[in-house]
């Protein structure tokens, strides 16, 4: 997948955070690439059990915490900061800005956050906040659209 080698080798020992989880299949990529640890984040149920079954197949379950909860209410709650964040919501919603700040806030100062959109956005809108303190790229994969944002 194309957001692992951009990450390359600052994937070792990264503490990572894989939001709108459902299989777990970025986490769990990151886990296998050498990440210390993720919390996987959905609101599904069914999501964060198939993401503990697919870490115990994995033999990944001491290095994970699936979190059953709505993504935005747990990024204004939690304290701790990540090295890398993956975020892959759902296609049709287009605003995005809320999820934005609240992931920047929670990531550390050279981490990466990694927010992937239908490729039908033209481009993600940042919050006036962050607009002068944050480096934005993004790439068209298909129908997806890869924003790689920065501190």
């Amino acid at each position: 997948m194309a957001i692992f080698s951009i990450i390359g080798d600052k994937m070792e020992n990264a503490t990572c955070l894989d939001l709108f989880s459902g299989s777990g299949n970025l986490g769990i990529e990151a886990l296998s690439r050498g990440a210390s640890f993720c919390d996987f984040i959905d609101e599904s149920k069914y999501s964060i059990e198939t993401i503990e079954k697919n870490l115990k197949n994995c033999g990944l379950t001491d290095r994970a915490n699936p979190i059953w909860d709505d993504v935005l209410k747990f990024l204004a709650n939690v304290e701790s900061k990540y090295d890398i964040i993956f975020a892959d919501p759902y296609y049709t919603e287009t605003n995005h800005r809320h999820l934005i700040k609240l992931a920047m806030e929670r990531l550390n100062p050279n981490g990466l956050f990694f927010l992937l959109s239908s490729a039908g956005i033209a481009s993600i809108e940042l919050p006036k906040e962050l607009i002068d303190s944050v480096q934005v790229e993004t790439r068209k994969y298909g129908k997806t659209l890869l924003t790689i944002i920065t501190h």
